[in-house]
């Protein structure tokens, strides 16, 4: 039973950053520039190792409240597309 409950415990914790980053995603999602780059690019974007850490690391609420930091965003996730040949 107590196995039961670690497992349960750490399942919830490590499934965590899965779900922030699917709450990012979201959120870029309803931005122009980034369905333009995932039509352009495919969902294969969104799978990418580079893209997802890149994502992660950003604060999207920060980005998208502010035009000069969301065309920054948009400049520095295009570079690295074109660095990892999507």
């Amino acid at each position: 039973m107590l196995d039961l409950l670690f497992s349960l415990i750490i399942g919830i914790f490590s499934a965590s950053p899965s779900r922030l980053l699917y709450k990012k995603y979201k959120l870029l999602q309803k931005e122009t520039m980034y369905m333009q780059l995932l039509n352009k690019y495919g969902t294969m974007l969104q799978m990418n190792s580079a893209v997802r850490a890149f994502i992660k690391e950003t604060d999207v609420n920060k980005i998208l409240a502010d035009h000069v930091q969301k065309l920054h965003f948009h400049r520095e996730l295009e570079k690295i597309i074109l660095a990892e040949n999507l």
